[in-house]
Parts: structure tokens; C-alpha cells; sequence
């Protein structure tokens, strides 16, 4: 069996308009787009900029949620590269803290 390499990318930092950590082309060559928020996303993060340079589309783009919840699908064996822009949605925050917390609580 060959060696095969996956890659995760979490970009964070770009929440305004006019910030960019990736170029457009290392987010259209992702095999799995993951966003808290696609039209966050897509308007103001790192999706963006993919986006207004046509190398990503906002139908190929799943949210967490959709993941999570059985919607979407996920990484799978021939996901290469995934990358997740996060925008820091507070509701989907403040749920993540608790289920850490409960964990946490629990052990």
C-alpha cells in the first residue's frame, strides 16, 4: 500500500474583509471544505477570496453542523486535504465548551 499524506487546515484568522492567511488556490485544492458558517464564509473569510476568484463554489462547501449531524459527509479515506475556515460563530462555541466541560466533569 502506498504511503498516503492527508492535510488538516484550520484557518481562523481572517474574519474581516481584506485579511487573507491562504491563497485562493491552496483552498480550491482542498478534497473537503468545512465552514461554521458558509455565507460567513464565503462573504468575509478565507473562502472568499477562492470565491470571488471563481476556484471555489459555495454548493462544494459543507458547515459543521451538516457534518455533525449525519447531512454532510466528512473526510473520508480519499480525503487528501480538508480545510475548515471557522469564524467563530458563538453559538457553535459556547456548545463545543460545554461538551469539553462535561467531559472534563465527567472524568
Amino acid at each position: 500500500m502506498p504511503w498516503v499524506r492527508h492535510s488538516s487546515i484550520t484557518a481562523v484568522g481572517a474574519d474581516a474583509p481584506g485579511k487573507q492567511e491562504l491563497d485562493p488556490d491552496t483552498v480550491a485544492r482542498a478534497d473537503l471544505l468545512c465552514a461554521d458558517s458558509i455565507a460567513h464564509c464565503v462573504d468575509y473569510d478565507e473562502m472568499s477570496h477562492a470565491a470571488a476568484a471563481g476556484r471555489v463554489d459555495r454548493e462544494n462547501i459543507a458547515e459543521t453542523g451538516q457534518i455533525l449531524s449525519g447531512a454532510a459527509s466528512g473526510r473520508t479515506s480519499d480525503t487528501r486535504i480538508n480545510l475548515a475556515d471557522l469564524t467563530g460563530i458563538a453559538a457553535q462555541d459556547i456548545a463545543i465548551a460545554n461538551v469539553v466541560l462535561a467531559a472534563h466533569h465527567a472524568v
